[in-house]
């Protein structure tokens, strides 16, 4: 990582994981090495574990601290409908094609 090759650092850290499952350092390691390659839901995954193993590992906290700073403010919230607007009860007809194709059989 030290020589920017994250793709290679991945690589090693993954094998790292295969020789010690329980590491924070590894997991906290390998979710920065996402981090500088753009990929935060990898990243986030990694982070989220090495959080599990040692929430206070020190390069565990760094390492939320930097996936923070990548999702910035930026961060996805939930949509959520207004129940005022869910007319999906009261249609009739059935979308799109409703009126075409849902209509009453005679």
């Amino acid at each position: 990582m030290q020589s920017n090759n994250y793709i290679q650092a991945v690589a090693e850290l993954k094998e790292a994981i295969k020789l010690d499952p329980h590491s924070s350092t590894i997991y906290a390691l390998l979710g920065l090495a996402y981090l500088k390659q753009n990929q935060l839901g990898m990243g986030r995954t990694y982070i989220k574990k090495a959080m599990e193993l040692d929430p206070k590992n020190p390069l565990a906290i760094e390492s939320k601290n930097e996936l923070n700073k990548a999702i910035g403010g930026s961060q996805q919230t939930t949509y959520q409908k207004n129940p005022s607007q869910d007319n999906s009860g009261d249609k009739k007809g059935g979308g799109f094609f409703g009126g075409l194709f849902g209509g009453k059989k005679k």
